[in-house]
């Protein structure tokens, strides 16, 4: 069944192993479809899993996930996304490209890059 995607973050969620220390949903809005999509096509092919974690790191999309069986087709559709997240905003799903900010990367448009780079040096700044 697609996920629904007016309820994603919570539907992500209750997909986690549970027990787990690790296991969390960290991504923003902006890769929604993305991920959903990626989820829905890993479900297509019938293949049961058990997700770890879906988060951003070092500007990119990983999305950490067991089967019982290897299965080359899910590894394939997850490097896709994974790749694919490199050229999608995570805040707002636009055009993105890889931006940093002192030590942090993230995928952002311009825009949105403006208004986090701001944000993020709110602070520290000493007048």
């Amino acid at each position: 069944m697609p996920i629904d995607r007016s309820k994603w973050k919570e539907e992500l969620k209750a997909r986690l192993t549970s027990g787990v220390a690790a296991s969390e949903v960290d991504i923003q809005a902006g890769w929604r479809d993305l991920v959903c999509d990626l989820l829905d096509r890993i479900d297509s092919l019938g293949v049961p899993y058990q997700i770890f974690e879906i988060k951003e790191r070092y500007g990119g999309l990983q999305l950490h996930l067991e089967t019982d069986v290897p299965s080359k087709a899910i590894e394939d559709l997850i490097e896709e996304a994974e790749y694919r997240s490199w050229r999608i905003c995570e805040q707002c799903g636009g055009v993105g490209s890889e931006t940093v900010s002192g030590e942090w990367m993230r995928t952002l448009c311009n825009p949105c890059f403006k208004m986090w780079d701001e944000e993020s040096w709110r602070g520290r700044l000493t007048p």
